[in-house]
């Protein structure tokens, strides 16, 4: 007898697929563009030529600019009494400008000034303002390479004129010399004045 190769048929096994999860994270994950809109970040998207763009604007802006203002002594001059009302006014620095009215200025050429101080207190207080005077005049004429110099000249103090009570005598010549005739009448009646 002829043995046949007999063979039983296999049992069928069902095959399951093991799928692994990743535990649960804090981080968000990226937005896929499967995300929904809504979920999407709303980052406006940026040109191909944004650099051209930023040239353009920068460009436009620089044509609409003003020119920078020439300066001169009168125009330095402006400049020192609109920042002393400022401190005055605006900041209510009272002595810090009281000390900038005992300065004075000099324009020593188109982009160069000369603070000058009476004393060395005052030498403090123009240092400590300097920064924000030549602040001042680069945005009042437009000059972006303003330099504000500070001096000690004690010559440079300003004179203030004390008034003295005159007496009779000055007082009589003062008046005799506008009205001569009161001169006369002084000496036809031999008046004395002390």
């Amino acid at each position: 007898m002829a043995q046949q190769n007999y063979t039983a048929p296999a049992p069928e096994v069902e095959e399951k697929k093991i799928v692994r999860q990743a535990p649960p994270t804090s981080v968000a994950a990226p937005a896929s563009s499967a995300a929904p809109p809504s979920l999407q970040s709303k980052r406006p998207k940026l040109g191909r030529n944004i650099l051209q763009e930023i040239q353009t604007q920068n460009e436009q802006t620089v044509e609409h600019a003003e020119a920078p203002l020439e300066l001169t002594q009168e125009l330095a001059e402006q400049l020192l009494t609109d920042f002393k009302d400022y401190l005055r006014n605006e900041a209510k620095q009272l002595p810090v400008a009281a000390q900038m009215d005992m300065m004075s200025i000099n324009c020593i050429s188109n982009h160069e000034m000369q603070l000058v101080c009476v004393s060395d207190v005052n030498h403090i207080y123009a240092m400590n303002q300097r920064e924000p005077f030549m602040d001042y005049c680069k945005k009042i004429t437009r000059i972006d390479d303003v330099r504000v110099m500070v001096n000690i000249d004690p010559s440079a103090r300003k004179e203030e004129v004390v008034e003295r009570k005159l007496n009779k005598l000055e007082i009589f010549e003062m008046m005799a010399a506008q009205n001569p005739a009161i001169k006369l009448l002084k000496d036809s009646l031999n008046l004395n004045i002390e």
